[in-house]
């Protein structure tokens, strides 16, 4: 996020949150982001004792953002203008970071379809997803379908993009298999799963036209190193099979 919001022209400083949880500082807010994060996250202001509100009419306000609440609405930011017909499908979408994934595209109007093998995760996350947002007055109920199924599944992959009712806008890429220790025992697994089942939802993708992808990596890929905080420009030096399939 840091590197994103960099690029179109935001200084970010990384600082150490409570808890020794990662938060941002972001400076010189416009009106227009200001909003968006306003509506999306719990933020506060640092460095001023004016009381702007809401409204961050003052460009040179900065604010703290806690980085992980951040990171789950951004991708939602980031897809939001490239299609008004707003369908994502999420890999992998059953998961811990999938599931609460899912939760922010629902509840920011996207239909989502999750396919999941369900090897390592459960259906029940979904339902879940979908009670949390009844509790807060929304019936996403019609704008999530559930595919069973293996992302190495090429004939599978093509059936999801050809018989949804909407056009996919964007896929999120969580699937995969993640322990480390495992993946020294079964480390043809890992390469098949992971990396042979990225290329064949890659080429799904390019048949149907669809290029935009978020893909879930690993801090892994980063190897033994003492940095507090990684960017995507810090060297790279993946020590298990796990970490080369994500680098």
């Amino acid at each position: 996020l840091k590197h994103e919001l960099e690029k179109i022209g935001y200084s970010v400083n990384l600082v150490e949150g409570y808890n020794n949880l990662g938060i941002l500082k972001i400076n010189k807010i416009n009106k227009e982001l200001g909003n968006v994060i306003r509506s999306r996250s719990n933020v506060r202001y640092n460095s001023t004792k004016k009381n702007f509100g809401w409204d961050f009419p003052d460009s040179n306000t900065s604010l703290i953002v806690d980085a992980q609440k951040i990171t789950y609405w951004f991708s939602a930011l980031i897809f939001e203008s490239m299609n008004d017909r707003k369908t994502i499908l999420i890999t992998g979408g059953c998961g811990y970071i999938g599931s609460h994934t899912c939760y922010v595209f629902l509840k920011n109007g996207f239909d989502v379809i999750i396919l999941d093998s369900l090897q390592n995760s459960s259906k029940s996350s979904l339902d879940n997803v979908l009670e949390i947002l009844k509790n807060e007055g929304i019936d996403a109920s019609d704008k999530l379908k559930f595919v069973h199924g293996d992302i190495r599944d090429p004939i599978l992959l093509s059936k999801i993009f050809s018989t949804t009712n909407k056009s996919i806008c964007g896929v999120i890429h969580f699937a995969g298999l993640k322990a480390v220790g495992e993946s020294s025992e079964k480390p043809l697994d890992y390469w098949d799963t992971n990396v042979c089942g990225a290329i064949n939802l890659l080429k799904v993708m390019k048949s149907f036209k669809c290029s935009n992808l978020v893909f879930s990596s690993s801090a892994s890929v980063y190897g033994e190193n003492d940095s507090k905080y990684f960017i995507e420009e810090s060297v790279i030096n993946p020590i298990n099979p796990y970490a080369n399939t994500k680098a």
